[in-house]
């Protein structure tokens, strides 16, 4: 019988990321494979030329789909669980909105479900809105599996407005399978839900790089930082500048050359900063090279030497910067938040309190400067990412599973 395999997602920021795993799922069985995208994008897309993908956008206004939402019993079961709640009307609103979502990507599945035949899978590359969709479809359809990734901003309620994530409670036993790509993520979900739903783990995975392409040298007077974010209050890079204008000022003889990767609404503010500390402190040396494409990024790791790699953030998933870094055997130093523990050591980096200041990143960065920690580190950490991380194994058991179900 013919398999047909339905990739969902709406953002376009997943491209990159999407774009490589579905590569891997041209070696599994499906007769077909399509992406569906929610809305039109100038992004080019690097899918494989043997993978369909649609983008579209909401053919009907959403006041339509607004309309509709105040008429469903979805809409009527969440606001009775809203009843006692101090921000019942701000959360209705967000719930109205979010439903109306719902209703338009079932839409869109709809017409192209309606071109195949045979059996389906689809899997939802974020749980929310597009996921939910798919649930509402299922439940009418015996031939749809139905199986989704759980991320970060989709599963911690404390990463939303209000820390309130609706309807998701009212889908939880929909799905054939929910993949997570952490034990810590899967917990907090099971935790939260109390699913009856196959919860799995499935991490996320790299291309290893070759060894011989880890360029590094040790170098006593120059010390190189490398950190990799979008520039947003979450992310307090601001307490890694201060942390390293700190190490500069305590180490005169010691060159503090620090790169950070990344754009966003505080980029500039975060430059200005940095600058400041550098006039007063001549051995700062901050470069903010905005947004870079991740093949840039690769040359870039590639290229250079790199001693550490720093994340301050206040929360995160499994971040991928991290196992790429950890790739060319860059150790790191960040915060004990998310999966992080999943994936840092104390061989192979430094894992801080969840709640950290600049002093704790600059105690860290003292603790590994010496040339035999830094080389031990960095064996360490290529060593976790071939085991945990690599794509070659990770994404080709999740299609081949995906094919399976």
């Amino acid at each position: 019988m013919k398999k047909t395999l339905i990739i969902l997602t709406d953002q376009d920021i997943a491209f990159p990321f999407l774009e490589f795993e579905i590569s891997y799922s041209t070696k599994a069985r499906f007769s077909k494979i399509i992406v569906l995208s929610e809305g039109f994008s100038s992004v080019e897309s690097k899918i494989p030329p043997d993978i369909t993908l649609i983008r579209k956008h909401n053919p009907i206004p959403i006041f339509f789909y607004s309309i509709k939402s105040l008429f469903s019993s979805i809409f009527w079961k969440e606001l009775k669980l809203l009843t006692k709640d101090k921000a019942f009307i701000r959360k209705s609103i967000i719930a109205l909105k979010n439903l109306s979502g719902v209703f338009w990507r079932k839409k869109l599945l709809k017409d192209v479900l309606k071109k195949i035949e045979g059996e389906v899978v689809i899997y939802s590359f974020w749980n929310d809105l597009f996921s939910y969709s798919a649930c509402l479809l299922k439940r009418k359809n015996e031939n749809i599996k139905l199986v989704s990734r759980v991320h970060g901003f989709d599963l911690f309620l404390e990463r939303r407005i209000f820390s309130y994530m609706p309807f998701k409670w009212q889908f939880v036993n929909d799905f054939n399978v929910l993949f997570f790509l952490s034990d810590s993520s899967l917990s907090y979900y099971k935790n939260s839900y109390k699913p009856k739903t196959k919860l799995k783990i499935s991490r996320l995975g790299i291309q290893l790089p070759s060894i011989s392409k880890q360029n590094y040298s040790y170098n006593e007077k120059v010390l190189r930082i490398l950190s990799l974010s979008n520039c947003v209050s979450v992310k307090q890079i601001h307490k890694t500048t201060k942390a390293l204008a700190l190490l500069a000022k305590e180490n005169t003889n010691l060159k503090v050359k620090w790169t950070h990767i990344g754009g966003g609404p505080l980029l500039e503010i975060l430059k200005e900063e940095a600058n400041t500390f550098a006039i007063n402190h001549s051995n700062f040396i901050p470069e903010f090279t905005g947004f870079m494409p991740n093949e840039e990024v690769q040359n870039l790791l590639q290229n250079n030497s790199y001693d550490i790699f720093i994340n301050s953030s206040l929360s995160e998933g499994t971040p991928v910067s991290i196992m790429e870094a950890m790739s060319y055997g860059i150790p790191v130093i960040a915060p004990n938040v998310g999966a992080m523990e999943e994936i840092l050591t104390n061989k192979n980096g430094v894992l801080l309190n969840e709640t950290i200041e600049p002093e704790d990143i600059y105690l860290a960065i003292k603790s590994v400067l010496k040339e035999k920690i830094l080389l031990s580190f960095r064996k360490e950490a290529r060593k976790m990412v071939e085991e945990k991380f690599d794509s070659n194994k990770n994404y080709l058991e999740f299609y081949t599973e995906l094919y399976n179900l």
